[in-house]
């Protein structure tokens, strides 16, 4: 699916004219959904570690520079020296004393953008998990991932079908018409996936969903 498909899937269950292109197109219902599916997969991007949009950066030594993409810490434990884990993050307060602290301190890491450092330095190379922002790839033949849309054929990582709910059940909101059955059914779509996709990565037994529903007003 892509940015058109969903828009035209959307279109079809809203019981609104079809549509055959979305992205530039000056109609103010296209614009509407292009504007809906974007607010969707930001709010999804921020719910849950999608394992498409996981990433390792490795720094032979720190401070290190953050990807240009970087959105959030993975959960669990994304900071590693080799295999061993490092706690953080600290303040700057505590990695000043951490810094001054005898090489054989346990380590632990400073997250402030645009930078990541650990001390004491690190012996070995380090590895960081993280969230890209980049959850839009290109249908070109050398996909660019990049986190705005800017074609009707561009894909999204994060699964299509809960963008797809998200954008019926906003479009409604946004019209002033009833909108909880497919805020319901929408809700009911993302624990699933979050539980499909957890499970793809982390084959051993998981906790319950945390992904936290959308706040939604009146």
């Amino acid at each position: 699916m892509s940015l058109l498909t969903i828009c035209q899937n959307a279109a079809i269950q809203l019981s609104q004219p079809a549509v055959t292109t979305v992205f530039g197109s000056s109609a103010r219902f296209h614009q509407e959904l292009v504007i809906l599916t974007t607010e969707a997969g930001k709010e999804l991007l921020r719910r849950h570690d999608w394992g498409r949009l996981v990433k390792t950066q490795n720094y032979a030594t720190t401070p290190g520079q953050l990807p240009g993409d970087f959105e959030r810490l993975t959960l669990g434990s994304p900071v590693r020296i080799g295999m061993t884990p490092v706690r953080g993050a600290l303040s700057d307060a505590e990695m000043n004393l951490k810094r001054a602290a005898a090489s054989t301190s346990p380590p632990r890491f400073l997250l402030r953008k645009p930078n990541i450092e650990i001390a004491p330095v690190p012996s070995a190379p380090v590895t960081l998990e993280y969230v890209s922002t980049n959850w839009i790839e290109s249908a070109d033949a050398t996909p660019i991932q990049k986190d705005a849309f800017g074609a009707n054929t561009d894909n999204c990582l994060i699964p299509e079908d809960i963008i797809t709910q998200a954008v019926i059940w906003r479009w409604r909101r946004l019209k002033g018409h009833e909108y909880q059955d497919e805020l319901d059914q929408y809700e009911q779509a993302v624990e699933y996936r979050v539980r499909a996709d957890r499970a793809m990565r982390l084959p051993a037994e998981q906790p319950t969903s945390t992904a936290k529903p959308a706040k939604v007003s009146a």
